[in-house]
């Protein structure tokens, strides 16, 4: 991993979109973004849950939830979506 280049305490905000699901190491990365945010910094953070409604409704109906195209889907999307490394449900955000 490499360090990130701002400097330590010196931002008052990042604004982070669907990103960290797709890092190999979240402790890596949260500790670094909690090194450079200033003291009263703010973090606002877009995560894909797996307990979402449509999520549950295919659980419901018997499929397994996605929050990633699979790979039989790629043709038709037109894209590859770089799949999730990581899977998030309310409970482990603020675990």
């Amino acid at each position: 991993m490499q360090k990130l280049v701002f400097a330590d305490s010196s931002e008052d905000c990042l604004v982070a979109m669907t990103i960290f699901e797709h890092l190999f190491d979240l402790c890596f990365c949260f500790s670094e973004v909690k090194s450079f945010l200033s003291t009263n910094g703010r973090v606002f953070v877009n995560l894909p849950l797996m307990t979402s409604l449509k999520n549950r409704f295919r659980l419901l109906i018997g499929n397994l939830p996605e929050t990633s195209n699979p790979y039989s889907k790629w043709r038709t999307k037109g894209h590859w979506d770089g799949f999730h490394l990581y899977y998030f449900s309310v409970l482990s955000i603020f675990t």
